[in-house]
């Protein structure tokens, strides 16, 4: 008799652990369609059979990592978002805190965008529920609110939220293309990331203060 999903023995953390490792690697790294149940397997350090025993279909395994991948993306900017802070302070936050994230795991971001483009409408309802969204609304609402009472000048709420998240994500998801047109060593790469890190906070400075 085939076993059901609860009946089955759990993995060791230690092999959960390599196990996800191996498969984030292979589907950031070659998509759904390339990605090979087979290596990820070696690099688990556990049998092909072993493997599918757990995710009998691929498409389940790459689900979990890409629900994974896109908490990951989202975890720390709803931290900081979803504090008591201001705009300004958040933005600073930002460029601290976020940006070091995103420098470290610099394939996450590229990896969500890439997939969310294969079916937009599928990517917003299968891993951006209102719910887990919703810190993004309030932050809008925050910035209309600093910009009512004279705290901050008047812009457009969603044009800004956007340009903060461009500062963030464009240069960590386009540096093959920014780092081949600019003709930039890799040590140089990383120096202009260090820069534009800094001097984000006094960019939107600039915009936002009378």
């Amino acid at each position: 008799m085939q076993r059901t999903e609860k009946q089955k023995v759990a993995l060791s953390s230690e092999t959960e652990e390599k196990l996800m490792k191996a498969a984030q690697n292979a589907f950031i790294k070659y998509g759904l369609e390339g990605a090979r149940m087979q290596e990820i397997a070696d690099e688990a350090g556990i049998s092909k059979s072993m493997l599918h025993y757990y995710f009998a279909k691929k498409e389940k395994l790459f689900e979990l990592i890409m629900r994974k991948a896109v908490l990951d993306v989202f975890a720390n900017l709803r931290k900081i978002l979803e504090e008591n802070d201001s705009v300004m302070s958040k933005i600073h936050r930002l460029s601290r805190e976020y940006l070091d994230y995103l420098h470290e795991h610099p394939y996450l971001p590229l990896f969500v965008l890439h997939e969310s483009h294969k079916d937009p409408a599928a990517f917003k309802n299968d891993f951006l529920p209102p719910a887990e969204t919703a810190f993004t609304t309030r932050f809008v609402a925050q910035i209309e609110e600093e910009i009512k009472i004279g705290k901050i000048r008047p812009v457009d709420p969603y044009v800004l939220f956007a340009q903060i998240m461009s500062v963030c994500v464009f240069p960590v998801a386009a540096q093959p293309v920014l780092q081949g047109i600019m003709n930039l060593s890799a040590d140089q790469y990383k120096m202009l990331l260090k820069q534009t890190q800094q001097q984000m906070p006094a960019f939107f400075e600039r915009i936002l203060n009378w």
